[in-house]
């Protein structure tokens, strides 16, 4: 139990870390992707802090803390996709209803049986993944923001990857336990990365336009 309280701990050091990072380009560049990115850092920051409040002050579930959440940084990544897509798609206001309308739909069947949010959460995943690729793929953009929209997409792969196997993690302890430690190293990975690019960016004189 100690040791998962050091992980949560950890989660948010690294996570205010690349949230001050981000906050840096974004005072200096202005440009709209990185307010976005400096809004979804703070997202993930406040849910991991308030998680471990709720769940080692008052023993209260923070599922829903983490579903919001979740549905909010979904809004997020959309909007940060639909910045550097240049194509002018008529499913966009889809894309940002699909994980409302998902969350909406466990919510309502959490009154009748208890349900692990994990569609709510995939559909997020998912959409960002498929997004990420269009502009990896399709997109001309700046190296440098292609080199994070790689790490972007490793990131949620690996979250796609986890949520996918959830049900069979969470019914065995061990095996949580086990594969616990493998998902706060690519957390911390992805922080670790986060921020170095964030440092880098500073040093190349903030340059997006191709």
């Amino acid at each position: 139990m100690i040791l998962y309280y050091i992980f949560f701990i950890g989660q948010i050091l690294f996570s205010a870390a690349a949230l001050y990072a981000c906050l840096l380009v974004f005072r200096k560049s202005k440009e709209r992707i990185f307010g976005v990115l400096s809004l979804w850092f703070t997202s993930h920051l406040l849910t991991t802090l308030l998680s471990m409040i709720w769940d080692y002050c008052f023993g209260w579930n923070p599922v829903h803390i983490q579903n919001i959440s979740t549905v909010f940084e979904n809004t997020l990544l959309v909007y940060f996709c639909q910045l550097l897509i240049s194509k002018e798609w008529k499913i966009w206001k889809v894309l940002y209803f699909l994980s409302f309308f998902v969350f909406g739909i466990e919510l309502y069947l959490s009154e009748v049986q208890q349900v692990a949010f994990s569609l709510t959460a995939l559909t997020y995943y998912l959409t960002v993944c498929s997004l990420l690729i269009w502009i990896m793929y399709k997109e001309k953009i700046a190296q440098d923001i292609l080199k994070y929209i790689h790490i972007l997409f490793f990131f949620h792969m690996s979250v796609v990857i986890y949520i996918a196997n959830l049900d069979i993690i969470i019914s065995n302890r061990e095996l949580f336990g086990n594969i616990y430690p493998f998902v706060w190293l690519i957390y911390i990975t992805f922080n670790i990365l986060s921020i170095r690019f964030f440092r880098s960016y500073l040093k190349k004189g903030l340059v997006i336009d191709n």
